[in-house]
């Protein structure tokens, strides 16, 4: 009699239990975002992501550092294993980016800590292609369409593109129609930044090398 009523018990306890789609979960992942204007990502390596990574690598209870570098930043991922408390985390990552940050260039912003927010990541992906449009249009109809029409679906919070094209503005100049007004390139950037704000704008070709360079949008 005993064992009908516990098991009558349990099973009414495991349907009035409170199920959630999307729980919420602190994993012990500590992220590093590091800004060095202007720097490739072979410098970012050297000269930031190795220097903070070689540290990280003896904090109590790191599981796993990798990296992910682009123009300008440096993001290093710190996943400790799962015993270790979030706070703590935090701290001993903080601690540690702090004892190298004199080891860092002199320009280098202060490095931000933070712990990966797993609500904050997208929980659906999806690929956009076609046979009839070109990267461009494609990457149009994500923004202006799409993405439009996916943020009026309650719950959806935030939507992204990752990959395509972005817009810009190109401004090729004569050298020698430059020459005849008496302007300079100097002249043109200082213009168009009195007027724009300025963003990373990745690399550009200039002679046989590739150099970082600015973009300028509204």
């Amino acid at each position: 009699m005993l064992f009908v009523l516990l098991t009558l018990m349990g099973l009414y306890s495991f349907h009035a239990m409170r199920i959630q789609n999307f729980p919420d979960i602190d994993l012990p992942t500590v992220v590093v975002t590091t800004v060095l204007e202007g720097a490739t990502p072979s410098q970012l390596e050297n000269d930031v992501a190795r220097k903070i990574e070689d540290n990280l690598a003896t904090v109590q209870g790191i599981d796993h550092v990798f990296s992910t570098l682009q123009d300008g930043v440096a993001t290093i991922t710190a996943q400790f294993e799962l015993e270790k408390p979030i706070q703590e985390a935090v701290d001993d990552v903080r601690s540690s980016v702090a004892s190298v940050r004199n080891e860092l260039p002199a320009n280098t912003e202060e490095p931000i800590v933070t712990k990966l927010d797993l609500a904050q990541q997208p929980i659906l992906a999806f690929t956009v292609s076609s046979s009839r449009r070109d990267v461009t249009d494609v990457s149009w109809l994500v923004d202006n369409t799409i993405a439009r029409k996916l943020l009026t679906v309650s719950g959806v919070g935030k939507v992204s593109r990752v990959g395509g094209r972005d817009r810009q503005v190109r401004v090729d100049m004569d050298p020698v129609l430059l020459q005849g007004l008496g302007a300079t390139v100097a002249d043109v950037s200082r213009q168009l930044k009195s007027v724009q704000q300025e963003q990373s704008g990745g690399k550009a070709e200039l002679g046989l090398q590739k150099q970082p360079i600015r973009t300028l949008a509204p």
